[in-house]
């Protein structure tokens, strides 16, 4: 009996609430082909896209990685090769933006 009305006792307590932006995701980004006018747009979505979904990318890598995943035409041309050489630009946000040369082209 006391089971019961410790475990009927644990079940009248409110649940915690989920984190605020749990409840209003931002949409994924649209992929950027590299165009030089599209520069801005891209920055503006994946910025604010990545800093609020920290748990998803925790490290460099992870947010360099999903930068590369929406590039398409001539900026998924300019990262290939980082990919296929292993570049320390992939472990290095700053460093792959700064070096970023897709848009330039």
């Amino acid at each position: 009996v006391k089971g019961r009305m410790s475990l009927l006792q644990s079940l009248k307590q409110p649940l915690p609430l989920p984190p605020a932006w749990g409840k209003c995701r931002m949409p994924v980004p649209e992929k950027s082909d590299g165009s030089r006018d599209q520069l801005p747009v891209f920055l503006a979505q994946t910025h604010p896209f990545i800093e609020q979904q920290p748990q998803d990318f925790p490290t460099d890598s992870s947010k360099v990685a999903f930068l590369i995943g929406l590039l398409s035409g001539q900026a998924a041309k300019w990262a290939t090769p980082l990919v296929l050489q292993t570049s320390p630009l992939l472990n290095d946000l700053k460093g792959f933006l700064k070096s970023s040369t897709w848009w330039q082209e």
